[in-house]
């Protein structure tokens, strides 16, 4: 396996800047309207993301933007758990001395194999917590290569697609893979449709059609390594107020 390079310990600001301290102030005062806050205990946490480095061949490209609410907040050594947003299996995960993986949700360490579920996008931002931002339409299905995460003592080892790098505790490191490349798919105007008919109010509506191209795709993952964390998990309050 080839190794990759690693960033070095990180700086937490650096990590959390752009993201709102929200979490802090929640655990700061143990409650906010209609919720509350439970310490879980300590915990290993560890986050992984892929992102896509595009080159167009032919074509143009659709951008989406597929923010989705996040299911945890990480801030200094405190971890926050939005239980409302984890399924009932990823809440089973939470407890103290688990050692766990944010990746498409929350999951247990060691995770092999792991893939996103397969979709006509290729993400090509990710959110400051790894999740995906922004990603360009594909015409054909298309799932980045699966990733294995392993710890080994205070380190995590990253594997994907033949390559290897490993992670200490406070450490963020990337993973380059092999270029593919894909089909992708966008719309432009093709004309327009008149309604209405005679005698009445005539309406246009501006028609598109489907044009396919190619790009090359490069996938990066990218793996962070918390070390142990003090977690705490937000959920609804279910007694009378």
């Amino acid at each position: 396996m080839t190794s990759e390079n690693s960033h070095g310990p990180m700086d937490r600001r650096d990590v959390l800047k752009g993201i709102s301290a929200s979490g802090a102030t929640l655990l700061a005062s143990g409650t906010v309207a209609g919720a509350q806050t439970e310490s879980v205990g300590t915990v290993r946490f560890a986050e992984v993301g892929v992102k896509h480095e595009v080159s167009v061949i032919d074509g143009d490209l659709s951008r989406l933007a597929l923010d989705s609410p996040p299911k945890y907040h990480v801030n200094g050594d405190e971890l926050l758990l939005f239980g409302e947003h984890l399924t009932a299996t990823e809440n089973a995960r939470v407890g103290d001395g688990a050692a766990l993986l944010g990746f498409d949700g929350v999951r247990a360490l060691p995770a092999n194999g792991v893939e996103t579920a397969t979709e006509n996008v290729a993400v090509t931002e990710t959110r400051p917590d790894l999740a995906p931002r922004n990603g360009v339409l594909l015409a054909d299905p298309y799932r980045p290569p699966g990733i294995d995460v392993t710890p080994s003592g205070g380190t995590l080892e990253l594997r994907a697609d033949g390559k290897s790098a490993v992670a200490g505790s406070n450490d963020e490191v990337t993973l380059s893979l092999p270029t593919r490349r894909v089909k992708t798919t966008h719309f432009e105007p093709s004309g327009t449709e008149q309604s209405g008919g005679p005698g009445e109010q005539s309406d246009s509506t501006r028609t598109y059609e489907e044009v396919t191209g190619s790009a090359e795709v490069t996938p990066v993952v990218t793996l962070r390594n918390h070390g142990e964390l003090n977690a705490h998990r937000l959920s609804t309050r279910t007694e009378a107020e």
